[in-house]
Parts: structure tokens; sequence; C-alpha cells
């Protein structure tokens, strides 16, 4: 998050005339901007449909005074009367007075052809004089007339520095760090007003000091993942002590990779397991096991349900699963459980145009490569199904195999 706003400072600086960030965080990403401005010497002003054209003032410590609307600024009320203001202020312009004016939601008005052509007008005479345009917008949408004149940068999500400084306005108590960590793992990939409203209700309910504030607050993810319409959300309430019998192999791979996602292997540098393949005979507990090493390790379980992924219109089956991968990402540290994964993902014969062989090769690359901590449980009845490239080492850290239960398992498992 720091290194996106260094990086706009520099530009703000070079003299990029028009900015367009892609996020949803108005709020947090304006303040953000009118620090860079108020420490700049910028003049900062704000646009939008509703309040139209503002100023915000500052005081002696680069702090906000007050936001104020002058009487010329009453002509601004749409985006056309907006750019001729600017474009008129520019052709008055005789000192050299630095200025950022910030728009939200512009991208509703490219369709209009003189917005367009103003937009190019105002880049050329905007990069002599020191004055910039940032449109803020939760989407990418920018036409092919002026695609060349504007810089786009996508702006993340908080990091655990920005959810541990909202954290601490919350909870200024003292907590164990591992707890914490634990915490602010699972408000990673929501944004700075959802990890706010999850954090006060993990308070609310049982304190944010207590262990059980963690599930609490993985659980407001629950709006991210329903809005991707890929992926589901699998509430779960089985752990593999009380609810697996046998696989005791399994039990203790996982339950000693469980410790590299403690506070302490991270700051030693240890990786976060990739992934494991169950696979075996039909019934004899993949998907249970699946279900339980997410609750093992106190993260949410999203399922991948391949038959949502392709679709016949062509393109969509790909894009699809990349939106599902981002998603995934964009929670993590989570479990992805992709559940008879040969079924979905049998790579055979090209009647389907190369979509089945593109959204293999879509996963197989994001499985090598991926960095963020997104742990893959896939399970596979017939193994002989899939290539032997999916299977090689790097791609999972294990494949175990699901056999039917020995007599002393079997015990076991009436235990339960």
């Amino acid at each position: 998050m720091e290194e996106t706003f260094r990086e706009i400072k520099d530009m703000l600086s070079a003299g990029f005339p028009l900015l367009y960030l892609v996020t949803s965080e108005y709020s947090r990403v304006t303040q953000k901007l009118r620090k860079i401005a108020f420490e700049g010497d910028y003049a900062f002003h704000t646009w939008d449909c509703v309040d139209f054209l503002r100023t915000h003032n500052k005081n002696q410590n680069n702090r906000l005074e007050g936001i104020v609307s002058h009487p010329e600024y009453e002509s601004t009320q749409d985006c056309e009367t907006l750019l001729e203001y600017l474009h008129k202020g520019l052709g008055k312009s005789e000192d050299d007075s630095k200025e950022i004016f910030l728009i939200e939601d512009f991208h509703k008005y490219f369709d209009r052809e003189k917005v367009i052509v103003s937009l190019r007008k105002l880049s050329n005479e905007m990069k002599k004089l020191n004055k910039h345009i940032i449109f803020l917008s939760p989407s990418y949408q920018l036409p092919d007339e002026i695609e060349k004149y504007v810089t786009v940068i996508s702006v993340p999500l908080p990091d655990r520095r920005d959810l541990d400084r909202r954290f601490k306005s919350i909870y200024p108590g003292s907590i164990d760090e591992d707890l914490k960590k634990y915490i602010l793992d699972a408000a990673l990939g929501l944004t700075d007003t959802e990890a706010e409203l999850a954090f006060r209700l993990a308070n609310q309910v049982v304190g944010l000091n207590n262990k059980d504030a963690v599930q609490i607050v993985a659980n407001e993810k629950e709006q991210i993942i329903k809005k991707s319409g890929i992926l589901d959300y699998v509430q779960v309430n089985l752990d593999m002590k009380n609810n697996v019998g046998g696989l005791d192999n399994l039990k203790m791979w996982l339950k000693q990779r469980s410790k590299s996602f403690e506070r302490k292997a991270r700051d030693f540098g240890l990786q976060e397991p990739k992934g494991i393949m169950l696979l075996g005979v039909p019934g004899c507990g993949k998907s249970l096991t699946a279900k339980c090493v997410a609750t093992e390790w106190k993260q949410p379980l999203l399922r991948l349900d391949i038959g949502k992924v392709f679709q016949a219109e062509v393109g969509s089956s790909e894009n699809n699963i990349r939106r599902a991968i981002a998603t995934a990402e964009a929670v993590a540290p989570c479990v992805l459980w992709i559940d008879e994964i040969e079924k979905g993902l049998n790579v055979g014969g090209e009647r389907d145009g190369g979509t089945n062989s593109r959204v293999f090769s879509t996963i197989l690359t994001w499985m090598q490569e991926k960095t963020k901590p997104v742990f893959v449980v896939a399970t596979a009845n017939d193994i002989s199904q899939l290539p032997p490239e999916f299977l090689r080492k790097g791609r999972f850290d294990e494949i175990f195999f699901v056999d039917l239960p020995t007599k002393e398992e079997r015990k076991e498992i009436l235990r339960i």
C-alpha cells in the first residue's frame, strides 16, 4: 500500500497530468492523497456529482482545517462544465501554484465526445503547469481515445500494516502477538471499512483478545466470496481430532505445517505450504478431510466448483477462473478446496475449442507461481485421468492416498 502511494507521489512530482486509480475505497484513498497534497504544497480539490467541486484547506500542521465550496464552483455541477471550468482556469493561470483535482466516478462520463476531447487538451496543458487530475473508479473503464494520456494504477487492499493500525484504534490494549497475527490474517482481503466493522463485531461478541475472534473476522469474508459467483464459502464446524478416524500420517503432517502460519515462522522466512492432493477410494473421507483442514488452521474454506467456471461464451471460462483465483488471493490466507478435480479438468481432445486446456493451464501456472498463502486441497478418485505435470513436485507439497480403513481405523470411526 505505502509503495503504491510513494509511486503516485513520484508521478505527481514528475508532472503526470492524468492518473486513474482503480479502487473501491474512496475515503481511505482520498485521505492518503490529501496527505500527499498537503505535504507537497499542492492545493487539493475534490469533485463528485453530489457536492460538486470543493477545496480542502490545511492548517499550519498540514492537517485538514475545513472543506469549502466557493461561489464560482456552482457552475461545476456537470462533468462537462467541470472540465470547462478547469480549462478556463488554466488559460488564466499566471502563477506556478501546484494543484490536484480528485474526481470520483468519472468513468460514467467517458462516452461523451466532448469529455474525451477536453481531457486530451487538459492533459497537454496541465503537465506544463504542475496541475493534475486524479480519477477514482471501482473498475477500469477507459476509452481508446485517451488511453495513452492516462496512467492507470490499481490501489491494493489494506496490508497487514494498515490493518494493524485499524486494529489498534479499536483495541489499544495488550494482546498475544500470535493471536493478533491470526486476526489480521483473517482480515486480509477486506477493505478498510469492512475490516473496521469486522473488528468491532468481534470485539462486541467475544472481545478481540479471544481466539474465537479469528473465526468471527474470517466469516465477514463470506460477502466477498458470494459476490464472486464462482467460489462457494463453506461453513465448517468439524475438526480432524473429533470427526476423522485414521489418516494418522495426514493428521501429523497438517499439525506440523500449522506452525508455518505463526508470526515466528513468518519472521524467520518460512514459506507457507502450497497444498495437498487427496486421492483414493470414493467415500473414504477425502472431502471430509478437506473441510477439516480449514478448521485445523483457523482459515476460511472456499470451494471451487469447476462446473461454474465453464460457460459457452468465448473467453468467459478463462476470465472466470482468473476471477476465482483473484478472489481466493484477496481473502488469503485461506483453504481452496477443489473436489473431484479429475472430472472438471479432464484435458482430452479439442472438441471444446481448447477451453479446457487453457483453464487447466491457468490453474497449473498459478499453483506453481502463487505467492499468496492459498492452500489448495484437491481430491480425486481416478489419478489416471490427471496429466503427469499436475502431480509433479512444486504443485503440491504432498500426495496422500486415502484407502479403505483398517481394523483399528474402523474402531476409531465407530467410536466417533
